[in-house]
């Protein structure tokens, strides 16, 4: 069975924490998508251009195995206000898909139900919000059942690398790793 995977690309999206994400996976034979909220270049949170592969409009029935929402303050806030999104996001959780949040995006999670009884991590100016029941200060990584959250755009390696581990083992992340050199067998999570 081959794995399905979709990163939601909102306007105002964090850059390093998509293109991260979508580079990797595919070096590690994931197929993912960008699905963009705009028909042209939708621009990103330091004012960077970039065209999804498929729009919101028409895949917002879809379901993928793997759903990654990446942070960014204005895009996070974009994607609380559709609809959609959360529809979306509560499918895939209900059907025990998995979900990757980094940075602020796991306040959507949150609001949304999805974080009660999990552990997560999120960027520090969003831990106010959330609270701390559930909050693992000090990681860069967290997993809790299907669900797959991270620090910020610092973390973003290893977060995609989390998500490879998940999906495909150890190994894989070790093969792409060679190829990116970023020696996340030295690093911890």
């Amino acid at each position: 069975m081959s794995l399905t995977a979709a990163l939601l690309m909102a306007p105002g999206f964090e850059e390093i924490e998509a293109i991260t994400c979508l580079d990797l996976l595919r070096r590690a034979s994931i197929p993912i998508v960008s699905v963009g909220f705009d028909s042209g270049p939708i621009t990103a949170s330091r004012q960077t251009k970039h065209i999804a592969d498929l729009s919101m409009e028409d895949q917002r029935h879809q379901t993928w195995d793997l759903l990654v929402l990446p942070g960014g303050v204005e895009g996070v806030n974009y994607l609380r206000q559709e609809e959609s999104v959360r529809e979306m996001v509560l499918r895939h959780y209900e059907q025990g898909k998995w979900i990757a949040a980094i940075c602020a995006a796991p306040s959507l999670l949150f609001e949304w139900g999805i974080l009660q009884e999990k552990e997560f991590i999120c960027h520090p100016s969003v831990q106010k919000t959330i609270g701390e029941r559930g909050l693992k200060e000090g990681r860069r990584v967290v997993v809790s059942g299907r669900l797959i959250t991270s620090l910020a755009a610092g973390s973003s390696f290893e977060f995609a690398y989390e998500i490879i581990r998940q999906l495909k083992g150890e190994e894989v992340v070790s093969l792409v790793d060679q190829g990116v050199c970023f020696g996340i067998t030295e690093r911890s999570l």
